[in-house]
């Protein structure tokens, strides 16, 4: 019987490995060639992946992220390391979650995922929102 949340996420959404042996704490999931870091933490379930590195990207993406927090259970954030910045996307369950409901979980974080990642693959330098005015007396 699978006695962790990460046993459990991986054993529901049918993850080809097993976390290695007293590391109930966190692991790295590799998913589409991408890596998921999943951690247990005051009994939540959080998964997270990291979008970019880029601070001008970053700029551009946080535009998105008041209207995808009405959408999405998965939230852009951005995690400060000296004069790094990395901005990722996580989102967070009960540990104690029925296995459904991990399923579920897993595949509305990978749907984020997926519309995150295309903003990234389509994001250019973006234009004024408006076109600068002069108004002349």
């Amino acid at each position: 019987m699978r006695d962790n949340a990460i046993d459990r996420l991986l054993g529901a959404i049918g993850y080809p490995d097993t976390v290695p042996d007293g590391n109930g704490v966190s692991c790295e999931l590799r998913v589409d060639g991408e890596s998921i870091i999943v951690e247990v933490a005051e009994g939540r379930l959080i998964l997270k992946r990291r979008l970019t590195d880029d601070g001008e990207m970053i700029a551009q993406l946080a535009e998105y992220a008041p209207g995808r927090m009405l959408r999405d259970n998965a939230v852009l954030a951005v995690e400060r390391g000296g004069e790094d910045a990395s901005a990722f996307l996580w989102q967070e369950i009960s540990a104690q979650a029925s296995d459904a409901a991990l399923v579920r979980f897993f595949e509305t974080f990978m749907d984020s995922w997926d519309w995150w990642n295309a903003r990234l693959e389509k994001t250019e330098p973006s234009a004024p929102l408006f076109q600068e005015i002069l108004i002349r007396p």
